[in-house]
């Protein structure tokens, strides 16, 4: 019987595969390796190779190798912005900002137009939470290619972080405008409207984001909230239910269904959620507050006021809060 023919893809289709970004990265492996082991070629092609096959192994989480390959890249091609703007995405990944840095002011120095540097660069110094070094640094990358839907986003997610709502919400729409599936997207401006105080909005983009990505216990856990304080209460009490099967012990999702429950009436489901949230986290202020609410409801006045106390020495802002949700307490 004789042997089978193993038929290799033409060089031109392995270095397509190679350097699309968006392909499986264990393809992209295997066909740089075509184009390192096989085909060869120029010190410039095999740089792109190496440097390409270094974005899949990062991809993949695959560190060392990538380190390897993107150490190969920068020594055959030293004057290639590509291969240090890579070798700066390996070392924000791996956690080594300074390096990193230094990689993608390299990357810039070599090639002041490429957008892929200053993206990366951005994204270290949100790492750092140097919001405004991020900002300009994507917007830098937006400047040189208006296309770049995910620097729309991080400089989006930049804003929200620094908690400049306004800014954020335009870079998430425009986001979501290059791409419409950008889960992503909706939940950061959902988010941004929660911080206005807009939680209708918030709702709707959670739920855009849901209708993407069904199983995020995150999303069904700012739903839950944002239902619950407009008083939607058994939609709220769904998405909480549905986080909490997902997440199970969430401090989060559980304070966020004690005030479900608090809202219905419902004193002994909310001090059980709070209880289980207030063991995960004693300190907050939120979860102390609801539950000597609850208490109150159940006319234990002793166990309320020393709830409520403990809350206000947290944050003494904190019945303010809640009367802002809805709920009224003293």
């Amino acid at each position: 019987m004789a042997p089978a023919v193993i038929t290799l893809p033409a060089p031109a289709q392995a270095a397509a595969v190679c350097r699309d970004t968006t392909a499986n990265p264990s393809q992209r492996i295997a066909a740089c390796g075509l184009i390192i082991e096989v085909y060869q070629g120029t010190p410039e092609n095999l740089a792109i190779a190496y440097a390409s096959r270094c974005a899949a192994y990062d991809a993949n989480g695959q560190y060392a190798p990538a380190g390897a390959d993107c150490d190969q890249a920068i020594a055959l091609d030293p004057a290639s912005a590509d291969a240090f703007a890579t070798h700066c995405k390996l070392n924000d990944d791996r956690g080594q900002y300074d390096a990193a840095i230094g990689d993608c002011d390299q990357s810039v120095k070599l090639d002041p137009n490429y957008a892929t540097a200053f993206f990366n660069r951005g994204l270290i110094y949100d790492n750092q939470q140097q919001y405004d070094k991020s900002v300009a640094d994507y917007g830098q990358a937006i400047a040189l290619y208006p296309g770049f839907t995910k620097a729309y986003y991080h400089r989006g997610d930049a804003y929200l972080a620094a908690g400049r709502f306004d800014e954020a919400i335009p870079d998430l729409t425009q986001a979501i405008k290059l791409d419409p599936a950008y889960a992503d997207a909706y939940i950061d401006r959902g988010n941004a409207y929660d911080g206005k105080g807009k939680r209708a909005l918030a709702i709707a983009d959670y739920g855009r984001a849901l209708a993407l990505d069904p199983d995020d216990p995150a999303t069904l856990n700012n739903r839950c909230f944002d239902r619950a304080v407009l008083g939607q209460l058994q939609p709220a009490l769904q998405d909480c239910n549905q986080s909490l099967k997902l997440r199970p012990g969430d401090d989060n999702t559980l304070d966020s269904r004690g005030f479900v429950y608090l809202k219905l009436k419902q004193p002994e489901a909310a001090i059980a959620d709070y209880d289980a949230a207030l063991a995960a986290n004693p300190e907050n202020p939120s979860s102390l507050y609801g539950r000597g609410l609850a208490k109150r409801l159940k006319k234990d006045q002793a166990g309320a006021d020393a709830d409520i106390a403990a809350a206000k020495k947290l944050d003494p802002g904190i019945d303010k809060v809640f009367a802002a949700w809805g709920v009224k307490g003293g």
